[in-house]
């Protein structure tokens, strides 16, 4: 039994599947709710042996929460090359381009003069779909903000920013709260060593990425085995190949 979550959040957002209160807390609904539905709803092994969760890319980060969080609900995680920065790299990532910075400021001024009740429907029309009017970059920019540097109150323009100005300077606390982040999914693989020892883990990797290398550093430190895959195929493919294999091998088969 396959079950995928829709990608794209109540925003029109890409969903990076993390606990954000303007997104939501996707590791309990995922964990508690779908869980509960899907093993109330079909013929299942209702006991972590018997689920495994993917996540790819952005949605990886998300996959590693959710495992971090509810340990116990789960038996394998596969991690389909996951889309983290190795820090101090952030800043010169796609998020802060020219064209990232420009599409995000315009978006934030545009919602900033917007009533509340009106912000959603802005965002969605912007985001969401092939009609939307913004640079892919800029797309997983405001994703990956709306998860890792909501606003405090959780109200339009939905996250904060480094830059006022495309031209710059960036702000450095606002820039150190997009990299504290991940980085806090990290430091908790520490202190869920014990129960995520349990899992089969496997993490693939089709670049070399810097910030694969250091999630990598960061379960070994923590003692978490797992799994290195380097993979030169389409995501797809890597799904049949190495993905369901995987949960074929590590889950409980009756």
């Amino acid at each position: 039994i396959v079950v995928m979550p829709y990608s794209v959040n109540a925003l029109g957002a890409y969903n990076l599947f993390v606990d954000s209160p303007v997104a939501g807390d996707w590791p309990a609904y995922l964990s508690s709710d779908l869980v509960g539905y899907v093993d109330t709803h079909y013929r299942t092994l209702a006991k972590p042996a018997g689920r495994g969760l993917l996540g790819v890319a952005c949605a990886a980060l998300g996959a590693l929460d959710t495992v971090t969080a509810h340990p116990d609900v789960y038996g394998a995680v596969y991690l389909m090359r996951p889309l983290l920065f190795a820090p101090g790299t952030l800043a010169q990532s796609s998020y802060f381009s020219p064209i990232a910075r420009a599409a995000l400021l315009d978006l934030q001024r545009a919602l900033s003069a917007l009533a509340p009740e009106a912000a959603p429907a802005r965002v969605r029309g912007t985001l969401d779909g092939e009609a939307a009017d913004i640079a892919l970059v800029a797309q997983e920019a405001v994703a990956y903000g709306i998860a890792f540097a909501p606003t405090a109150d959780s109200q339009p323009p939905y996250f904060d920013y480094p830059y006022a100005d495309a031209q710059g300077p960036a702000d450095p606390a606002t820039l150190q709260r997009w990299e504290d982040g991940p980085a806090r999914l990290l430091a908790r693989l520490s202190s869920n060593a014990a129960p995520l020892r349990r899992l089969a883990l496997a993490v693939s990797d089709s670049e070399g990425a810097e910030g694969v290398a250091h999630l990598l550093e960061r379960l070994s430190a923590a003692g978490i085995a797992y799994t290195g895959r380097t993979v030169a195929t389409t995501e797809l493919e890597e799904l049949g190949r190495e993905g369901f294999p995987f949960m074929a091998d590590a889950l409980a088969p009756e």
